[in-house]
Order: C-alpha cells, then structure tokens, then sequence
C-alpha cells in the first residue's frame, strides 16, 4: 500500500509521497512497431518528461527514475552514446519548464 501525505487541509490523500520507475522494454517496444530500438528509447523518455509532468500536477513530491543499470553498459558503444545524447538534449529542451515549476 503506498504511503499517503497530508493535505493543506489536514486530511490524508490516498496519493503517494514518492513514485519510484524503473522503465524496461523500450527497444522491444519499438521493434514490434517496426521502429529502430533508439526511437523506442526516445520515446521512453518523453514518456519519463509526460511523468514529470503528471506527478508535479498531482503534487507527488518524490519521484525517482531508474533509467540505466549497470546491464545497459554492456549494449553497442553507439546505442549508449546516443541514448547519453538523447537524454541530454530532453534535459536541454525541458530544464526551462523543470525549473519554472520548481522541480
């Protein structure tokens, strides 16, 4: 059962205070849709973006991202440079709104 926070009212909420996410399977995703696996990956993480925004407008205060584990070192040198590369241009494209928002 997830924890649940307080409210500004002094009621409990049946949200949680913390959402952990490992994201799995976005190469599979991808190939079944006859896409390459590096689409799968960006679309992963504009999926993990449309989260962010989820959890900020549901007030969540807490969310952990587990996106890359020691397994993924072990993929073509090309696929991790290009996921390094991905995420940094979502973190680019986003830090203004991360940071407006306060996250």
């Amino acid at each position: 059962m997830a924890a649940s926070s307080s409210s500004s009212s002094g009621t409990r909420s049946l949200l949680p205070v913390h959402i952990a996410i490992v994201p799995d399977g976005n190469g599979r995703w991808a190939e079944k849709r006859g896409l390459s696996r590096f689409e799968g990956h960006q679309e992963g993480m504009e999926n993990m973006y449309r989260l962010v925004e989820y959890v900020d407008e549901y007030n969540i205060p807490y969310l952990t991202l587990y996106g890359f584990s020691t397994e993924n070192w072990n993929r073509p040198e090309e696929e991790i440079l290009r996921l390094f590369s991905s995420l940094t241009e979502l973190i680019k494209r986003t830090s203004p709104d991360i940071h407006r928002r306060g996250i």
